[in-house]
């Protein structure tokens, strides 16, 4: 068998740039011509796009209980691991996801007042494979938020609806998050131009790539 394809996650609040970060990796990757695959979650599967689509609804999730609102999350990605993830590492194929376990405990830990550590507990045991790093984009709700609204004129999903409050607790999950696993997550300040932010990460992730 080759060797595992690296898997690599990007997390961040909301407006952090995320998807911008992950078309300048992309690039990299095929600037060195080495196999990758970009996904995202919730999403990557059809099962998982549907349980996506249900998530960030409005008006189909109103008032749904925490756990529940995490099951699904849960349910997503163990679709998503078992028959895209999983398959592309062991075929030695590096994935880009936008999001993965440390924005469940985040989201779903910090930001909804369940016990985080419970959370990570749980995630852990029903998907246990963990990303080999992670860059947290981490920037003020306030400045992500506007981000937002410039980019999208006010249209939001459920997630990017909520007070700034529940926003201003993700951000605390994510850097406590960062602290305990100083080894995999790598805190890279969203503030920087987009320009800057991505050669901060590209010469970061060069040395899992080995030169």
């Amino acid at each position: 068998m080759g060797q595992r394809g690296l898997f690599i996650t990007i997390e961040g609040g909301e407006g952090s740039g995320k998807s911008s970060l992950i078309k300048h990796l992309s690039c990299l990757f095929s600037e060195r011509e080495l196999p990758h695959i970009f996904t995202r979650e919730p999403g990557g599967t059809p099962f998982a796009e549907e349980v996506r689509s249900l998530l960030l609804n409005s008006t189909k999730t109103k008032g749904v209980n925490p756990t529940s609102e995490l099951l699904l999350f849960l349910a997503a990605r163990l679709d998503h691991v078992e028959k895209s993830i999983e398959i592309a590492l062991q075929d030695g194929t590096a994935v880009l996801c936008d999001r993965y376990v440390d924005s469940t405990v985040a989201y779903q830990g910090y930001g909804r007042g369940q016990d985080p550590e419970q959370v990570w507990e749980l995630c852990t045991t029903i998907v246990p494979l963990l990303p080999d790093i992670t860059f947290f984009l981490d920037v003020a709700p306030e400045i992500g938020i506007e981000r937002l609204n410039k980019r999208q004129q006010n249209v939001r999903d459920r997630l990017e609806s909520e007070e700034i409050e529940f926003h201003e607790r993700v951000r605390t999950g994510f850097l406590a998050l960062a602290k305990q696993c100083p080894e995999r997550i790598v805190v890279v300040d969203a503030s920087l131009p987009e320009e800057a932010l991505a050669e901060v990460v590209r010469q970061k992730l060069k040395e899992f790539l080995c030169t």
